[in-house]
């Protein structure tokens, strides 16, 4: 069998073992070869195309999931969406890899000269060269997927095409799930079976950071039960773990560690105040200090510049800002941040209700960035109430 087959092997007994614990593992075993033996095999009348980048496409027939996976594996191919895979750029040169990298050094380069000159007195060369990156990326790079598809074009390609619009929905998706979890707890369970691949996805990472909590099995499960959807719809549905034996059977066999790391996952709020990190928080906003360039000690205005003592102010804060913040993401990293694939991301992005807006507030001078950061947390936490 292939690696991530294997994986898969070993995921699912671990599933089944903390769900039914009185099973024998010979019988667990064998249950699950016969799932995969089942899945892994394709019917002789069942024809797949399989199309690679730098070669012809070519129907096949009874072609396995297990032969598929060893295959690109062993060519090295890099297997997008729609299932297009790709030779790697150190095996085998392509023109158009090639096009795109020259573009974009450039336009790398322009918007490193437009930055070196955003504090311009005079705008006129800092708007030169936004409209020069500007070039490159409106009128260059966002045509590449117009020159993969259109008829007659010498590059077109259907199937290459249809990989690059699936790779940028599958970052919008990703963000808009990621940031609706992380900060708003937004989370849904389709089926109690989504809370069991939930909780098994959190106890096997591995955590830097060390806090003691004492987290009730209880509350974990009221949690849970409240972040249950209806799939089609995405209304909220009543559901009660108890009722599902295999369900309770996981999270009985869960230890106190794994019960605080569950039911913190994806708890911004609660994790802060339990925690009492929020008041790392206070190290910042504290001090009286200038406010800040955002776009770091290095791009201060030419004032600024001239100023020796300015220029050591702004490195020192930016400094000690950046080591508070680095400490408290240490923390939520491990304990709120859920790194793991979403399967129904495109669900929820299509039929869900978004619950947090990012939202990006300038506060220019004469205040100062304390009150500016106080100004923001003190109107957060008056919305949260």
């Amino acid at each position: 069998m292939s690696s991530k087959i294997d994986a898969y092997k070993e995921k699912m007994f671990n599933f089944i073992k903390r769900s039914f614990p009185n099973l024998d593992d010979s019988e667990i075993n064998n249950k699950l070869e016969e799932v995969i033996e089942k899945y892994n095999a394709q019917p002789e009348n069942t024809e797949i195309e399989i199309r690679f980048f730098d070669q012809v496409s070519r129907p096949v027939n009874n072609v396995s999931i297990d032969k598929v996976e060893k295959f690109i594996d062993k060519k090295g191919h890099v297997l997008t969406k729609y299932g297009t895979a790709y030779t790697q750029h150190a095996k085998k040169e392509a023109l158009e890899s090639k096009m795109l990298e020259v573009t974009g050094d450039r336009r790398k380069k322009a918007k490193k000269q437009k930055f070196e000159h955003i504090n311009d007195a005079d705008p006129t060369l800092m708007k030169k060269f936004d409209s020069i990156q500007l070039t490159y990326k409106a009128a260059i790079m966002n045509s590449y997927y117009g020159v993969l598809t259109a008829g007659g074009s010498i590059f077109r390609d259907m199937d290459c095409g249809e990989s690059v619009t699936a790779s940028g929905e599958e970052i919008i998706m990703t963000a808009i799930d990621t940031f609706e979890k992380f900060l708003m707890e937004n989370v849904h369970f389709y089926d109690p079976s989504d809370v069991i691949t939930y909780i098994t996805n959190i106890i096997n990472e591995e955590y830097q950071s060390e806090i003691k909590f004492n987290i009730d099995k209880e509350e974990l499960i009221d949690f849970l039960n409240d972040h249950f959807y209806d799939r089609d719809e995405l209304f909220k549905v009543v559901i009660d773990l108890h009722e599902y034996e295999s369900v309770m059977n996981f999270i009985n066999s869960l230890t106190q560690e794994e019960l605080d790391k569950v039911f913190y996952k994806n708890r911004l709020y609660r994790f802060l105040i339990d925690s009492s990190l929020y008041k790392e928080f206070e190290k910042i906003l504290s001090r009286d200090i200038p406010f800040l360039n955002p776009n770091g000690p290095n791009n201060l205005s030419k004032e600024d510049k001239d100023n020796e003592k300015m220029k050591e102010l702004y490195k020192k804060e930016w400094e000690f800002n950046k080591s508070v913040l680095d400490e408290i993401w240490f923390y939520l990293k491990d304990w709120v941040f859920y790194n793991h694939v979403d399967i129904n991301k495109y669900n929820f992005c299509k039929k869900g209700k978004r619950q947090c807006v990012l939202v990006v507030k300038l506060c220019l001078p004469p205040l100062n960035q304390g009150n500016c950061w106080k100004f923001l947390i003190l109107e957060e936490l008056q919305r949260k109430k």
